[in-house]
């Protein structure tokens, strides 16, 4: 069996999608110990769903926008060319089994959990022909003593059950990087985010327990004497079946020989905890640099900032791993020939920085007048196919003249 057959056999979908055995292999590993006990790992803080909210946003978002080959055009700026194989792989399918975003969205995974994403190339005549998310889990990067990575793989064990392993160049291995002090290691995402999680989990933890074990009683019965065994018998056993359960709530109760009701307010620790819950959500949300409006938090967001709140989403947050990812793509899918020759990967960041409907033609009916923009640009920009060559006139607005030839008319007047 060849290697690239081992390879697919291993990342193609069987009982479950690639993509979950990947997450199954993260969520294995272990864990670091958090300031309040609490052993947090990737599984723990998935289970957190401020954690999942993030994870899931950021991978999602980053893995559904747009990444096309661009060719820099005299005099026409740039054109994307749909011809190229590298722009069918990173825009439509990684591989046969896989298209972009299920491609896509693991390694973002595997970065946002553990610090490193990877992608196999595998090439035909030199040029990209398939690519192939990698688990990080299955590789361990070298360096030699000229500075030059390499990346051994663990395909697991063959049909004889001994453990195969390939080593793959730094030319084709994509390696996505985060928080990394060096540019060879990075940080470990799980270990940074444990107190942050360690606490969400305690408190998490804590208002569980508190209705597993019995919520506390909203009040007491104080008597002025010992009751007796039988006497407390009856009166148990009268006040559960009068009182006991959601459809016996607010019924009237009558006390006998003196006895008296006494509410007891909710402790104020318990609103504490809710408190805490939430401020730890928010540190979650820093963490990741994601507004908390973005993960379901709107205590502090309105309907009229929330444009404001989308473009921060994306230059704040989303540009951490665009901007890599654009350039890394084009460093080691594109030759060296190709880049000089104006060729690069971009992201189409159109979708997510798009207003409301009436903004967006209020824009462009202002840039069509003022003749920046042709019909067939706006057109393109929506997503629709162009008009020919009538789409192509700019507009020149007649009632703006040269300053200069103001003056020259003033002159000629005289």
């Amino acid at each position: 069996m060849s290697i690239l057959t081992r390879i697919k056999n291993i990342f193609t979908p069987k009982a479950k999608t690639s993509e979950q055995e990947w997450i199954d292999a993260i969520l294995a590993a272990d864990g670091s110990l958090s300031s309040s006990g609490i052993t947090v790992n990737a599984e723990l803080a998935l289970k957190t769903t401020a954690v999942y909210s993030c994870v899931k946003l950021i991978s999602t978002q980053i893995a559904q926008l747009p990444l096309c080959v661009y060719k820099t055009v005299d005099n026409k700026g740039r054109l994307r060319d749909k011809s190229h194989i590298v722009d069918r792989l990173i825009h439509t399918q990684f591989n046969e089994y896989t298209c972009s975003f299920y491609g896509m969205r693991p390694v973002l995974i595997n970065l946002l959990l553990t610090g490193f994403g990877y992608i196999m190339v595998n090439r035909r005549n030199g040029q990209p022909n398939e690519l192939w998310p990698v688990n990080t889990n299955r590789v361990t990067k070298e360096i030699n003593s000229k500075g030059k990575p390499r990346y051994i793989v663990d395909l697991g064990k063959d049909s004889q059950g001994l453990n195969e392993r390939i080593t793959v160049s730094y030319t084709d291995m994509v390696e996505l990087q985060g928080l990394s002090p060096d540019a060879v290691s990075t940080y470990d995402p799980i270990k940074l985010l444990a107190d942050a999680v360690g606490l969400l989990k305690a408190a998490e933890s804590y208002s569980a327990k508190y209705f597993e074990n019995g919520v506390q009683p909203s009040g007491v019965v104080e008597v002025p004497n010992a009751m007796s065994n039988e006497a407390y018998k009856r009166f148990e056993k009268s006040v559960n079946k009068a009182h006991a359960g959601l459809g016996n709530r607010h019924k009237l109760m009558l006390l006998e020989e003196g006895a008296k009701f006494n509410r007891i307010a909710a402790p104020p620790q318990e609103g504490q905890t809710i408190e805490a819950r939430k401020f730890q959500i928010i540190e979650v949300a820093r963490f990741f640099n994601v507004p908390p409006s973005k993960i379901m938090d709107y205590e502090r967001a309105t309907w009229g900032n929330m444009e404001e709140v989308n473009a921060q989403f994306l230059n704040d947050c989303l540009m951490e791993y665009i901007k890599p990812i654009e350039q890394i793509f084009t460093m080691q899918l594109l030759t060296e020939k190709e880049r000089s020759e104006g060729y690069y990967i971009e992201y189409n960041l159109s979708s997510l920085l798009r207003g409301k409907m009436t903004e967006r033609y209020t824009s462009y009916s202002q840039a069509r007048q003022w003749g920046w923009l042709s019909v067939n640009e706006i057109r393109e920009k929506e997503n629709m196919s162009n008009i020919g060559t009538q789409g192509d006139i700019y507009l020149t607005p007649g009632n703006m003249l040269d300053s200069k030839e103001v003056e020259d008319a003033k002159t000629n007047a005289e």
